[in-house]
């Protein structure tokens, strides 16, 4: 019998795409330590095959080593977002983020949108009512307070605000006025923690729920009210349960869901190795809530020649005093307590003050990062474990700086510093900086003549781009200056006029919106 040969194997040649979607999916989320956001979206975009891969499975994205990119401070956790959302926001970051490094000229206006909110409420159409404060901004939710009434609004496209609610606060000057928020992670409310005092009188601390949801909007729920306050704080911070307020080296903590509340004093403490460096706690620029663990990490700025920014962790008791049923906080007393202070080197050779801009999760996504925004000096003569050299008096140049905290293993980041030319050109007055600690701060100028212009810094945010300063041109339709009228201490009638500059609300870095309240409304300015 006669066998006939073998025919040759043939080879036939494949693409990557005809792959095995879950090959390829694998293959994509194995780079995803080396893979940027930006990245992603520059994959979707070659084709459709590789765009309908991203749009249906969002690990791609939530794998990439700068997913923090996406994050917003108020916002919900990205693993909430479905995989259309997560690319959309991919899309609109990287974009961004190229759009504010182009530093040759300043980015003109792209759209305009003025909210008339006269029409809603006789409050909004006072003529003070330009004297807002603490606003907050989320996608289109608005909220400010105005005196003693906090805003929240849903803003419409071409003008319209779809809808509004009237929170009423306790009586308090807008002087001493604290105002916190967060997002609920559903998204569906507001949470809104207030404080206060009056001629050092100190008005009852508040926590209000306020429904954003489009089917119950404007629900207010008072689900805190504490009187008789024994001291008057400077500072207000949030997170669900728990709320703090500071003065000097003392936080009170409330636990609002359980009513309780405990006053916490932290004891000076002398530096390892550093005999003649006396570190006294008592000038906390900020504290913040650990996002999963009973912890408050408090900020406290330099104060003299002796003293470094420092980084302290605050264990939250668990054996708290109740509140009294009528939320009577007299009767608490002051706890002296230890802190537990991170390592100097953490904030290297600056005196500055710290101010955290978010919490968002790791690469990993086993532990959380806090960003920090730093602004101050340069100290030059400091050297680390060298007691024997004094820090000089934080004469350096003025700067400001951005790292990044690991909050599990308490390391950071390489400090991204941004050049001294643009605040030397432009005459900055970093130590007078307007904006939201969680929204980005701003630096209104006009002193180069013919220019008004808006300066944010912008750090690299892992998109490549760089760190860079952001120039903003301010449109004609903003107007130089405008009155105010006021009411002095007999109600008699006058009038001031105020900058531009003092209208500048926020600048939101992950919209690219300034918001500027004006009298005639609310300009949201698209850049």
């Amino acid at each position: 019998m006669t066998m006939s040969a073998p025919e040759p194997f043939s080879w036939t040649k494949k693409k990557f795409l005809d792959l095995p979607p879950e090959i390829i999916l694998k293959t994509m989320n194995g780079m995803g330590v080396e893979m940027s956001v930006r990245d992603v979206v520059n994959i979707a975009q070659t084709c459709s095959s590789l765009r309908k891969l991203v749009f249906e499975n969002k690990s791609v994205i939530l794998n990439t080593h700068n997913l923090h990119a996406l994050s917003s401070p108020h916002g919900p956790p990205l693993k909430a977002m479905s995989s259309q959302e997560l690319y959309a926001r991919a899309v609109k970051s990287s974009t961004l983020s190229a759009r504010l490094s182009k530093t040759e000229s300043p980015l003109d206006c792209r759209s305009e949108v003025i909210y008339d909110l006269g029409k809603l409420t006789a409050d909004l159409a006072e003529p003070e009512r330009a004297d807002h404060s603490h606003f907050f901004v989320y996608e289109d939710i608005v909220a400010f307070l105005l005196k003693d009434v906090l805003f929240v609004l849903r803003l419409g496209e071409s003008g319209h605000v779809q809808e509004h609610v009237q929170v009423e606060l306790a009586q308090r000057s807008s002087v001493g006025d604290r105002v916190e928020y967060q997002l609920t992670d559903d998204e569906t409310s507001l949470l809104i923690a207030s404080a206060g005092d009056e001629f050092g009188d100190t008005s009852p601390i508040q926590v209000h729920e306020v429904s954003i949801d489009p089917n119950s909007f404007g629900r207010t729920t008072c689900h805190l009210e504490v009187k008789n306050i024994p001291q008057s704080y400077f500072m207000i911070t949030l997170r669900d349960p728990y709320l703090a307020l500071v003065v000097m080296e003392e936080i009170l903590i409330i636990d609002w869901r359980r009513k309780t509340a405990v006053r916490l004093q932290l004891l000076p403490q002398d530096p390892e190795g550093y005999e003649d460096l006396r570190d006294y706690v008592d000038q906390f620029t900020t504290v913040v809530f650990h996002p999963t663990e009973p912890l408050l990490v408090a900020f406290d700025s330099w104060r003299a020649q002796y003293q470094l920014a420092g980084i302290y962790l605050v264990d939250i008791p668990t054996d708290m005093s109740a509140l009294t049923p009528e939320g009577d906080a007299s009767h608490l007393t002051i706890r002296q307590i230890d802190s537990r202070k991170l390592p100097r080197p953490i904030i290297p050779h600056f005196h500055a003050s710290v101010f955290p801009t978010g919490i968002f999760p790791s690469v990993s996504q086993s532990s959380w990062v806090l960003e920090l925004f730093i602004q101050g000096r340069e100290c030059r003569d400091f050297i680390p474990n060298d007691p024997d050299v004094e820090p000089d008096d934080g004469r350096g140049d003025v700067e400001v700086a951005q790292i990044s905290l690991d909050l599990s293993e308490w390391t950071t980041t390489q400090p991204e510093i941004l050049s001294e030319n643009v605040i030397h050109h432009y005459r900055i007055d970093i130590l007078n900086m307007r904006g939201n600690r969680f929204f980005g701060f701003t630096f209104p100028t006009d002193t180069v003549p013919g220019e008004r212009q808006v300066i944010v810094p912008k750090f690299e945010d892992g998109h490549g781009y760089g760190t860079s300063w952001a120039r903003l041109a301010i449109p004609a339709s903003i107007p130089a200056a405008f009155e105010v009228s006021r009411y002095g201490p007999i109600h008699s009638p006058s009038s001031e006029m105020r900058s531009w500059q003092s209208a500048i609300s926020c600048f939101d870095k992950t919209t690219g919106r300034l918001f500027v309240y004006l009298p005639d409304g609310l300009h949201v300015l698209q850049y």
